[in-house]
């Protein structure tokens, strides 16, 4: 689901689909070590989300990337 939200910016996702993506992005951002390429896949689900109108969405979409970014650069 990931990767053809995120290879496809047409693909449609129903509202259970992107609470999956966010509740799955959550808990790999919650106060673990983030290497690069977690951090490019957590990127890559959440541009998808980023294009949506409702901007809650968008708000918890931007959310993550911010969590992912801060471990990632914290840990290095």
């Amino acid at each position: 689901m990931f990767l053809t939200a995120a290879s496809d910016p047409n693909a449609q996702l129903n509202k259970d689909q992107i609470d999956h993506m966010l509740n799955a992005a959550s808990n790999a951002t919650n106060k673990r070590y983030i290497d690069a390429n977690q951090l490019a896949l957590i990127y890559s689900a959440m541009l998808p989300l980023l294009r949506r109108e409702e901007e809650n969405i968008k708000l918890k979409a931007l959310d993550v990337m911010k969590r992912a970014t801060t471990l990632a650069f914290a840990h290095n």
